[in-house]
């Protein structure tokens, strides 16, 4: 398993990792919604009104059957230093979450970069175990065989299977400790 890519994959499914994510997204748009309030605001009114005939005074119009009016107005405000501070504040709190986003991301690799090693590092310790359980059924072997041939003492054949029971004990405990670091490295690529 190429080291990079359990941290790649964690990095890419872990939901605190989209959170983060989504929160840099929505800073980054509070950022424009704020630069939105110092732009240069364009406004276009219009009227048209359509009666069913002039109205008048005597023989003076006073409303036209038809009248319409448009407006252009263009504002540029000249001194938004408030507007301008709130961007400024928008766009700091982008750099935070970002940081925020890295520091989770770290976080993340680290936890899955521990547990890699560890499950690594539980099957070395079951090949190192079932070397030890190999050795000691060689040593009760030995044990055996100097006994039946007068060498040997009980007490050699006893410290034997006892050292292959304390080595089969420490293999058995080697594989639940893999089966649990696997889990965990599992829980942790989701």
């Amino acid at each position: 398993v190429p080291r990079q890519a359990p941290a790649r994959r964690a990095l890419s499914q872990a939901p605190r990792v989209a959170t983060v994510r989504a929160s840099v997204q929505r800073a980054e748009a509070l950022v424009v919604q704020s630069r939105a309030a110092w732009l240069p605001t364009l406004s276009v009114n219009g009227t048209f009104t359509q009666l069913e005939g002039n109205r008048g005074l005597a023989d003076r119009v006073l409303v036209a059957a038809q009248t319409g009016s448009a407006n252009l107005q263009l504002a540029f405000p000249l001194l938004a230093v408030p507007r301008w501070l709130a961007t400024q504040q928008a766009e700091l709190a982008v750099e935070a979450t970002k940081l925020d986003e890295l520091e989770v991301q770290r976080a993340l690799v680290s936890l899955v970069g521990r547990a890699w090693l560890t499950v690594e590092l539980q099957h070395n310790l079951i090949a190192v175990s079932e070397r030890a359980r190999k050795t000691s059924l060689e040593q009760l072997e030995l044990a055996r065989l100097r006994q039946t041939g007068g060498l040997g003492t009980k007490l050699d054949l006893v410290r034997a299977q006892r050292e292959l029971a304390d080595n089969e004990g420490r293999l058995a405990r080697a594989r639940i400790d893999l089966t649990t670091s696997r889990e965990v490295l599992g829980v942790l690529l989701g």
